[in-house]
């Protein structure tokens, strides 16, 4: 009997995994046609240090969006709504594959007036 591989389960663990416990997001990759799409969403907050003073501000990292649902590469063409931070609308930075290989995982800024 031979047993899969793990290599071979990824892509339904994936899947399973990112249904479960992932967080709905909206994704356009033309920035006009959104979709729904799971991926993990750390809303950890940063603080940027400035010469005299300290803020704080939002960190936002997009990580898990499966490559299944996004093949190509995000580009800063893309857009991307929040569902814990409505009203505004982010494009991604800094994209790379995540850990895994199966997905993207990147940071966001907000759009202005977007």
């Amino acid at each position: 009997m031979t047993r899969p591989t793990l290599d071979a389960l990824t892509p339904a663990l994936d899947r399973t995994c990112a249904d479960i416990l992932g967080d709905t997001i909206q994704y356009a990759a033309d920035g006009t046609m959104f979709a729904a799409r799971q991926a993990y969403v750390d809303y950890r907050d940063a603080v940027k240090a400035f010469e005299a003073a300290q803020v704080i501000e939002q960190d936002v990292t997009v990580a898990g969006l499966l490559k299944a649902d996004v093949p190509a590469r995000p580009t800063s063409a893309a857009r991307i709504t929040l569902t814990r931070l409505p009203g505004l609308t982010f494009r991604p930075i800094n994209v790379r594959t995540d850990a895994a290989g199966t997905g993207w995982e990147f940071e966001v800024t907000v759009v202005p007036g977007g």
